[in-house]
């Protein structure tokens, strides 16, 4: 079951996140710099330009226009080579300089009506190297069995009936640092993009993740450590963080769930904790982390940029500007048994229904230019993934991704390095208002929905306790009802926001990898060997038998030509 397992570990943090932008295509189609087709950057980079009979009103007078393979025009940047190319894409577009001489001039007129004269080719981090550190990410609640059959979540400030050993955990802190103890200690994780301008798949390659704590004595404890599974961007929520949901900052406002799972020795400690609390012996533990409150400076002047020293494969080092995006992390630790997914949890889904209308005054971001940017009117609530824990006789929600929040004492201004268009990093976060959501149950068979519970902002979904709990309610319910036999929805006065999907359709192989135009249906995802890509299909939280036919589409998108072909019954 994942995050619903008990005992969960719940943590909260920051991490930065070293992405590296130059192909991230954020100014496409009219500035293009990398070739999808071949995996490798376009030599000179191109302008398209769109479909019109007469593109010289656009574009001026003295460019030339080529037509790819696909048919589409553009024009090549040709002053742009080999040797300039490094210094072109951290300068605004436009401007660079060569003796004393713009090289650019002739394209002023094309770039301004494409609306990316000044823009940074390589957008906000160009020579990013992947890599995730955790930063400060702490052990925040722990949520426990308690003696009525329901759970407790304790605190660092409410420790009281906290057995010792769990209570020894608070202020503990999640790493993917190797060595975590070593002065020179550094992170393992890389986050990447499957196809940096394609489908939004995010995966996380961790060398190693673990828990740990050092006393005031310089006691040093390790809870845990080891090497966890890739793993894969799933539940998203695009415009997680209100204010920071503007279009110009996209996908600044959005969040994403990631799940991953790394194997537990029997002799460990917490291997130890976990058994003494369930009676169960884990097999490995599920980790599971929201990336949410992303914070990025997005037009930076890389003269201005901190650098950090780099080591080439030859030895050789240099200084290298750095612009990091800065990002909150929040989750669970929990058991994972045999027959649990790796990389998403078996569960419910409750989906979005409808619009919800945003009333209560959000503050607005300015840029450092003067401009106040825009807050969503309405926006569509995320998904919840839930079960029903029939040992326990409980509903357990995570809405971890669902309750949207706001940010509040914003910096006094960006960084002195950010550009016109870029907002200071709001300071504190809270979480929106909405109200009682009010959980129902229907059964398939004729009769009145039934009120399961309600979630509310003051014992709930506040900051403060949707963190503590890492974003898990649970709900106790008596044992006559068959919850297999029915679907959930969601009431926010008086209206359904979230209804259940009966179906989920998964797989732990997401972001795989294959050759192109390879004969056979074998990929790589977490490394070798290659494997079939193998769906898994649940109907209201049960696997589907493979002897019950489920009918999906399979999508394809040419990411060239943008077509899209759907093929149903499949």
């Amino acid at each position: 079951m994942s995050q619903f397992d008990l005992p969960r570990i719940n943590f909260h943090g920051t991490a930065l996140l070293d992405t590296s932008t130059a192909n991230n295509g954020n100014y496409g189609p009219s500035l293009s710099m990398f070739n999808q087709d071949e995996s490798e950057a376009f030599m000179p980079p191109r302008c398209y330009l769109p479909p019109e009979n007469n593109p010289q009103p656009l574009m001026g007078k003295g460019l030339i226009i080529k037509t790819d393979k696909n048919g589409n025009r553009y024009v090549p940047i040709l002053p742009v080579t080999k040797d300039n190319y490094e210094e072109w894409a951290t300068t605004p577009l436009g401007t660079l300089e060569v003796n004393g001489v713009i090289i650019e001039e002739a394209y002023h007129i094309l770039y301004e009506n494409m609306g990316i004269l000044n823009v940074n080719p390589g957008y906000w981090n160009y020579y990013g190297d992947l890599s995730m550190s955790l930063e400060d990410t702490q052990v925040l609640g722990i949520t426990l069995p308690n003696s009525d059959g329901g759970v407790v979540t304790y605190t660092r400030e409410e420790q009281t009936g906290c057995p010792p050993d769990f209570a020894a955990m608070f202020g503990a802190e999640l790493s993917f640092n190797k060595n975590y103890f070593s002065p020179d200690s550094r992170t393992s994780a890389y986050l990447c993009d499957v196809d940096a301008m394609g489908q939004m798949c995010t995966q996380i390659f961790c060398g190693e993740a673990g828990l740990y704590a050092k006393d005031a004595n310089g006691n040093e404890t390790t809870f845990f450590k080891g090497k966890p599974v890739k793993s894969t961007s799933r539940w998203m929520n695009l415009t997680k963080t209100l204010n920071y949901s503007d279009h110009s900052l996209l996908p600044m406002g959005g969040s994403a769930c990631f799940y991953t799972m790394l194997e537990l020795d029997d002799s460990s400690e917490l291997s130890k904790m976990m058994f003494q609390q369930t009676g169960k012996q884990a097999n490995g533990l599920c980790i599971k982390y929201l990336i949410h409150q992303v914070y990025e400076v997005r037009n930076p002047d890389y003269k201005k940029l901190a650098t950090k020293e780099i080591s080439d494969l030859k030895g050789n080092k240099s200084l290298v500007p750095k612009n990091p995006a800065v990002v909150a992390v929040s989750g669970t630790i929990t058991p994972w048994y045999d027959g649990d997914m790796k990389t998403t949890s078996i569960c419910r889904l409750l989906k979005n229904a409808s619009e919800i209308t945003i009333d209560k005054k959000i503050p607005k971001p300015k840029t450092k230019g003067g401009s106040e940017l825009s807050v969503p009117k309405s926006i569509n609530l995320g998904p919840i993934q839930f079960i029903y824990n029939s040992s326990l006789n409980l509903i357990s929600l995570d809405i971890i991704n669902f309750i949207n929040e706001y940010g509040k004492n914003p910096a006094a201004e960006p960084a002195s390095y950010a550009g016109d268009s870029d907002i200071p990093a709001y300071q504190t976060f809270q979480t929106y208002k909405y109200g009682v959501f009010t959980l129902m149950f229907q059964s398939d068979t004729p009769g009145s929905p039934q009120m399961v519970g309600s979630l509310s902002y003051n014992t709930d979904y506040n900051m403060k306790q949707l963190l503590a709990t890492g974003g898990l309610i649970d709900i106790a319910v008596t044992s006559t009802t068959n919850y297999s036999n029915g679907y959930f929805y969601l009431l926010l006065n008086n209206s359904t926001v979230s209804s259940e999907d009966n179906y989920v359709i998964t797989s732990d192989q997401m972001g795989n990898y294959a050759q192109q135009k390879q004969a056979n249906y074998n990929y790589m995802s977490d490394g070798l060997p290659k494997t079939p890509c193998i769906l898994n299909v649940f109907y209201r939280g049960k696997p589907v038998s493979p002897s019950v036919p489920v009918f999906v589409t399979k999508q394809a998108i040419n990411m060239v030509t943008g077509d899209i072909n759907n093929t149903d019954n499949y």
